[in-house]
């Protein structure tokens, strides 16, 4: 086989490398749209809505082909179970367990969160988290805090950035899942494809209030993003983040 004929099979094949991965995914304004800084919305949205931001769900289908296990980690009370797999039901999401929160407990949100991570590590062998999250609540910090006492099993920290805010050391901001697999591309776990079908999600919509909805912070200049792009990505990624900036601006 030709050198150019391997680079074409490299380029276009799913990720070829082992699955040495579990994700952890917050769920409230990570995955689902639910506003938290707003008591009443995040009420109306946790009871009644099933909107996701758009192409999370896919996403993490996409890394499905590089991963062994995903759990959804929530701070949200068990009283809301049936809404959270129905949620979950409705975008095909089928993690391996779904953590809630006992309604009266003595742990606090931080305490929670920590121990149910320590949980999925000491229950993953060796497996490297990849842990998601948003900057809205606790998980810039939980994430940070496992980062530093276990360096070796924690791949990534992906912080959704719904408000703007300082961003914590050791993590990675992201506005769309488009952000996240070119990450995921970088560090040789998502393949070219994979990334190409979502970014295109994103240049191709009509609806841009589907990945940036009007309570999650729009960015409007070429810094907001991160600046690191893959040669392969540069047209592409130029593209999805003019169409983005023009719809932040007239938002």
């Amino acid at each position: 086989m030709g050198k150019l004929s391997l680079i074409i099979l490299f380029l276009f094949s799913q990720s070829l490398f082992a699955k040495n991965i579990t994700i952890i995914s917050d769920l409230d304004d990570t995955l689902k749209m639910t506003n938290v800084s707003n008591w009443t919305q995040a009420v109306r949205n946790a009871l009644f809505s099933k909107k996701a931001f758009g192409e999370m769900p896919m996403l993490l289908e996409e890394m499905e082909s590089y991963s062994n296990d995903l759990y959804i980690l929530s701070a949200s009370p068990k009283i809301l179970n049936q809404r959270v797999e129905s949620f979950l039901e409705t975008h095909k999401l089928n993690p391996k367990e779904v953590f809630l929160r006992k309604i009266i407990s003595r742990e606090s949100k931080e305490e929670y969160k920590t121990s149910k991570v320590e949980y999925v590590l000491e229950n993953s062998e060796d497996d490297k988290l990849i842990l998601i999250g948003d900057n809205v609540e606790l998980d810039p910090v939980v994430y940070t805090k496992i980062q530093k006492k276990y360096p070796h099993r924690i791949a990534a920290i992906y912080i959704h950035k719904v408000e703007d805010k300082e961003k914590l050391a050791g993590t990675i901001e992201y506005n769309t899942a488009y952000d996240i697999a070119l990450n995921e591309y970088k560090a040789k776990r998502m393949s070219f494809l994979q990334v190409v079908n979502i970014g295109q999600k994103i240049l191709f919509s009509r609806d841009l209030e589907k990945f940036l909805p009007k309570f999650v912070f729009c960015p409007q200049n070429e810094s907001d993003f991160n600046s690191e792009i893959p040669m392969l990505f540069k047209l592409l990624t130029s593209q999805v983040r003019t169409k983005i900036k023009k719809y932040c601006a007239n938002r």
